[in-house]
This record gives structure tokens, sequence and C-alpha cells, in this order.
């Protein structure tokens, strides 16, 4: 009997690829279910912190500054912080674009202040002023962690969005939208009064 070398052939490629090809989705398939296992337990210990870091806020006294004034100062002293994180973590900021303030409170439908009847309106929100900025970040990977980590953390509350991240051959380059908050029925003295007040 003649053995078809070239039959033989045919078939044991074949299957030598759907061979290599189940070992390989069977290794992926366990790196994910390892991935989505160490995900989730991540996400517990990121809760678990975040409600630690709550409870011992509120058991010291020390709490965040929602708003501040806002003078004409304002901007200038925000921007001497970003600058002195970024120092501080050898990073350069290439850029940044700040947006027209936006009040919290909700518009009438012609695109007006709400005024007259405000009880619908949240009495915490009801004078705030949102200022929306754009920063953009050349650095180390870890110099924009820790930066992106000491702003979240600072004392004056901030909030960070929209964080796109782009991989150079020097670095990383990290775009980010940083909202900031003021209330123009504030003064310096309602700020040191309720700090007072916490001491």
């Amino acid at each position: 009997m003649r053995i078809d070398g070239a039959r033989i052939i045919g078939w044991a490629i074949p299957l030598a690829c759907i061979a290599v090809s189940i070992v390989t989705i069977t290794r992926a398939r366990a790196r994910l279910v390892t991935a989505t296992r160490e995900l989730g337990e991540a996400q517990v210990a990121v809760g678990t912190a975040t409600v630690a870091r709550d409870k011992a806020e509120k058991e010291s006294g020390t709490m965040r500054i929602a708003a501040v004034p806002a003078d004409k100062d304002e901007e200038s002293l925000f921007l001497d912080g970003v600058r002195g994180y970024a120092a501080k973590n050898h990073l350069a900021i290439a850029k940044w674009a700040s947006q027209l303030p936006e009040p919290l409170a909700p518009k009438q439908a012609d695109g007006s202040q709400s005024s007259g009847d405000d009880s619908g309106i949240d009495p915490t929100i009801k004078s705030l002023v949102r200022i929306r900025g754009e920063v953009t970040l050349d650095g180390s990977y870890q110099g924009v962690r820790t930066f992106l980590r000491k702003l979240a953390k600072s004392s004056r509350l901030y909030t960070i969005s929209n964080i796109h991240w782009v991989r150079k051959d020097t670095g990383v380059e990290v775009t980010a939208s940083v909202a900031r908050y003021v209330d123009p029925t504030l003064t310096a003295a309602d700020i040191a009064t309720r700090n007072q007040g916490r001491s």
C-alpha cells in the first residue's frame, strides 16, 4: 500500500493549526479570567479604601473645600498650584485652556438663569459656579499618575474627567478636563470662619 505523503501533510497541517489555536485560546481565556478576578478584587479594595477615607475624614473633622470665593486671583492661584504639582513630578504643562464659568443651578426654558421661586434647587449648589479647563501634560507615566492623584486628593474639590493617554518615546502625553468650583457669595472671611468651626 502506497502512502500518500501530500495527503498526510494536507491533513496534518490543519490539525496542527487547530491544536495551536486551541492552546492559544485556552491560555488567553485563563488570562482573561485571572484579569477579571483581579479587577473585581481591586474594585472592592478601592471601595473599601474610599469608605475608610470618608470615615476618617468625618471623625477627624478634615473636610474638603467644595468652592472658594470668586475673586480676581482665583485662577492664578489655581494655576500656581497646578504648576507646583507638575514641577514636583517632573512634568511639563504643554497646554492649558480655560472655559467660561457655568452656574450649576438649572436654567429656565429661555436659557436665562433661574430666578423667583428657587424652592426646587438644591441649596448646596444654588450659588456654585463651575469652571472647566483642559490641561495637557508631558512626562513619565508614574509622574502623571502621581500628579492626578495629588490633584484628586487636594483639600479643594476638583472634578477630573475625559482623561486621554498617548504613549510617546519620551514617556506619555495626557490630556484631561479639570473642573473647579467657585461661589460668588463667599468671602475670605467665610472660609476662615468655616475652618475655625472645624478645628
